[in-house]
């Protein structure tokens, strides 16, 4: 689903690195997979070089500073003034944000600053930083789609490729998704852009490799079948497909199929070899006032700015457990017990990988009054027990918001933490009639682990210089 420009902006993908072992074995957790006949494999090359900074929205660039790349809307003074979205440099030890623009004596407020990133070409912008350059994604309306790269030390711009079209039934899905030394890897499913609900809709996986000096772009697309010892169900299609992992020159994708189950496919994009992994089923179905939903899945958990899906979680929300799934082996992993049980009966469990932490939030909705409720939990990643936090962003007659955790450093979690209002705002109607309204802003903020762990709201906020 496309996102609107300036929440597209903030969007952010990163290389999940890690270490896989010779060879593989099929994961076996009882009641979610039925696991994949394993497959003659070449032998994994080197670790991709470049993991430990990887392709990452935050990129450790001077000593121990942490710098984040997004946007904050930015409104210039003035009457009719138009919001536009900065690209922002936050020091997450300062607790401070400042444009990224090295031009002297920039205000920030016209369209010639570099930081100035709201498009008026009406195409889609999303982020990525790769050591010191940022790769700007654009995806524009009419199908056209193309890849900048910007120096962090001098803003200096380049266009790094265009990205290929499909034929005009189809369109591309286009993410950043990972990177080792030399090239970028995006996330290439495509779909029908035109529903026709008389044929199922079928979503194909595939990846374009872009070499990060020349631009060569090379498109890989899975055209292969699922082993002979574990066919697709004839009911069943691709519904999406995304990168969720990527190891030891392996890229993993992640394939929702219309009916109950998933698959995990491998790609080598040394060579263009895709094969099966693995095939999850989702069990515990449940249809209840209205509602319905598993309470028994395995899926790549959320990962908001760090990963491009997260790591593979296995979700028993009547057993109120979190277990891990090692992506190449498919070994299964408890991660801690005594969640709150049967929560897939009332709502359901959000899980969010971050570098050292699961976040669960438990959200609940009454059906009769639409009246929203949640309990949030840490877990360590290692694996513990889970420690409830009472922290609320929003709260309202009809419910209230938890507080979004979307990364870890240093000992502290970044947070968007409150929605805020501004009080009566003047503005003039579609007729030139005046008129108040109340603004609504998102605040973002750094809150140490301890005091997360200890219910604590010491959020220092974020504010722009």
């Amino acid at each position: 689903m496309r996102l609107a420009p300036l929440a597209a902006l903030t969007a952010c993908i990163a290389l999940l690195c890690g270490c896989m072992p010779h060879g593989q074995a099929a994961a076996t957790p009882e009641t979610a997979q039925t696991p994949a006949p394993a497959a003659a494999q070449p032998e994994p090359s080197a670790p991709l070089e470049g993991a430990e900074g990887g392709i990452h929205l935050i990129s450790e660039l001077l000593g121990s500073r942490r710098y984040e790349y997004k946007t904050f809307d930015y409104q210039q003074p003035g009457g009719g003034a138009m919001a536009m979205g900065l690209l922002t440099v936050i020091d997450c030890e300062a607790g401070t944000a400042q444009p990224l623009c090295h031009r002297d004596g920039c205000a920030h407020d016209q369209p010639g600053c570099s930081a100035w990133l709201t498009p008026n070409d009406g195409s889609l912008i999303t982020l990525a930083a790769d050591g010191d350059t940022l790769y700007l994604l654009h995806d524009a309306v009419d199908g056209d789609a193309w890849l900048e790269a910007r120096s962090l030390a001098d803003d200096t711009t380049r266009v790094l490729c265009t990205l290929p079209r499909l034929e005009a039934d189809r369109e591309y899905d286009w993410a950043l998704a990972a990177a080792d030394e030399g090239t970028l890897y995006l996330n290439a499913a495509n779909y029908p852009s035109v529903v026709d609900f008389s044929v199922p809709h079928e979503e194909q996986a595939a990846v374009l490799a872009v070499d990060k000096v020349s631009g060569d772009a090379s498109l890989c697309t899975n055209r292969e079948a699922p082993p002979a010892g574990s066919p697709r169900p004839a009911d069943q299609r691709v519904a999406n497909a995304e990168i969720f992992d990527a190891q030891d020159g392996f890229l993993y994708l992640w394939l929702g199929l219309s009916g109950d189950s998933a698959e995990v496919w491998r790609l080598k994009p040394a060579t263009g070899l895709w094969s099966m992994t693995a095939r999850y089923t989702r069990t515990g179905f449940w249809q209840e006032d209205g509602l319905s939903g598993y309470d028994n899945r395995v899926a790549p958990a959320r990962a908001g700015r760090q990963l491009p899906g997260g790591p593979l979680v296995h979700v028993d929300e009547q057993a109120g457990t979190l277990s891990a799934i090692d992506t190449a082996t498919g070994q299964e992993r408890t991660l801690c017990t005594g969640l709150p049980q049967a929560a897939g009966r009332i709502a359901n469990y959000d899980v969010q990988a971050l570098p050292g932490w699961y976040v669960v939030t438990v959200h609940w909705l009454d059906w009769t009054t639409q009246q929203t409720s949640f309990r949030q939990f840490l877990i360590p990643a290692e694996g513990g027990s889970p420690v409830e936090i009472s922290l609320a962003q929003h709260s309202a007659p009809r419910g209230s918001q938890s507080v979004h955790f979307l990364d870890q450093y240093g000992g502290q979690f970044y947070c968007q933490y409150e929605i805020r209002g501004s009080g009566p705002q003047p503005g003039i109607d579609k007729d030139g009639m005046p008129y108040t309204y109340e603004a609504w802003q998102q605040v973002y903020g750094l809150l140490p682990v301890e005091d997360a762990l200890a219910g604590r709201g010491n959020f220092t906020e974020l504010y722009l210089e």
